[in-house]
């Protein structure tokens, strides 16, 4: 988990409530993600949600780190 290149934004809370509920559930999640100049996809289950210097990240199941800012929306896969 290295910080981001811009300072961190906090999210909103009803995106990291849903962030955290997909997470206890362990619910398959579909991301929209934000890098800069790079956009992509993320598809996989929330590990858990930590804080490191300030910065809140999402661990994936495959062990990706992901900095909440940089998330766009989250889709519940539906079962």
């Amino acid at each position: 988990m290295t910080p981001g290149p811009t300072p961190y934004q906090p999210i909103s809370c009803s995106l990291h409530d849903r962030m955290e509920s997909a997470s206890v559930l362990r619910q398959r999640v579909t991301l929209q993600l934000d890098s800069g100049e790079d956009a992509s996809t993320l598809v996989g289950v929330i590990k858990d949600i930590l804080v490191k210097d300030g910065e809140e990240f999402l661990v994936m199941n495959n062990d990706a780190s992901i900095r909440l800012d940089r998330v766009n929306s989250l889709d519940v896969a539906s079962e």
